[in-house]
């Protein structure tokens, strides 16, 4: 083969491999914006689950804190009940006392 055959050869090769080259690179292009298209088209509803996910986050903070005051409120009425039940049973031991020492008067 002659030096010119042989560089049409080389130049034949360079320019397929260029033609796969910028194949693919289209090919890849396409797919970017593909991409580009699904993303956003999705942007919508990415941005809807996000806000509906502050609003939730937002209510939680708002039913955490009422639940906290529900809880103080519980908290403060058993810190009542306890002392009533005590003073309930220091007065049912003075009324048994007082039972008790009347007792004997009683049956004379």
């Amino acid at each position: 083969a002659s030096a010119y055959e042989q560089k049409l050869s080389e130049t034949v090769y360079a320019q397929e491999r260029l033609a796969h080259a910028f194949a693919q690179l289209e090919a890849a292009a396409e797919l970017a914006d593909d991409i580009r298209r699904r993303v956003s088209s999705a942007q919508p509803q990415a941005d809807s689950k996000v806000a509906k996910h502050k609003d939730l986050a937002a209510h939680l903070v708002c039913e955490k804190a009422r639940a906290e005051q529900i809880r103080q409120r519980v908290t403060e009425g058993q810190a009542k009940a306890d002392a009533q039940a005590a003073r309930i049973a220091q007065l049912n031991q003075e009324a048994k006392a007082t039972l008790d020492a009347a007792m004997p008067d009683y049956k004379a």
